[in-house]
């Protein structure tokens, strides 16, 4: 979940008002948002903005399923959801219940998302509590090559299997290993000595 308490309100060095165009993206070690027009933070709500056409948020990400969560309150307004450029929702957040899922998607081709939010209300404001996705590396694992060694010769196996001499021929890995506990079972079994 990123929220107001994994992903805090702080303000960049020499700024004097709390507008999430003043956060200091080096305070962590994700830059998730890009604001237009004025998105605060403050004592009242984590991320908000005064409603009015124009005001966009994007949230990027990378994984497969995503979710939005948004405070319900007398004087919330209405914006639109979108993802990957392509409108999912619309969602008027006046009334009383207080923080609620209002946008959820699973199922993403696992890569890189954005989802925004465009602001379509005026008056009240939108106060967002929240965004939660399914964190899943789009990088392809790395291929592994193999090699033969003969009898007799050390080979340096990945840190966490260490070094081993082989004795007949037998196939290791020359780089990263994806499956690391199926690798070292077949090594095991063709250990003779340990150096």
């Amino acid at each position: 979940m990123v929220d107001a308490a994994t992903y805090p309100y702080v303000i960049r060095p020499g700024e004097t008002n709390n507008s999430w165009n003043n956060f200091d993206e080096s305070s962590q070690p994700i830059d998730y948002f890009t604001f237009n027009g004025g998105w605060w933070s403050d004592s009242w709500s984590w991320m908000y903005t005064a409603a009015s056409p124009g005001q966009t948020l994007t949230f990027t990400f990378e994984g497969d399923a995503v979710a939005l969560y948004a405070r319900y309150y007398s004087g919330g307004s209405r914006f639109d959801v979108y993802l990957d450029g392509v409108k999912q929702a619309s969602v008027d957040t006046n009334g009383n219940s207080g923080k609620r899922r209002v946008f959820s998607k699973s199922g993403l081709p696992v890569g890189v998302h954005v989802l925004e939010i465009k602001v379509t209300g005026t008056g009240g404001a939108v106060a967002l509590e929240g965004f939660e996705y399914d964190y899943i590396s789009a990088e392809p694992p790395e291929t592994t090559g193999v090699e033969t060694v003969r009898s007799g010769e050390s080979v340096l196996i990945p840190a966490r299997l260490g070094k081993y001499t082989f004795e007949g021929k037998m196939k290791v890995l020359k780089s990263y290993v994806p499956d690391i506990k199926k690798v070292e079972s077949e090594i095991m079994q063709e250990v003779v000595t340990v150096g």
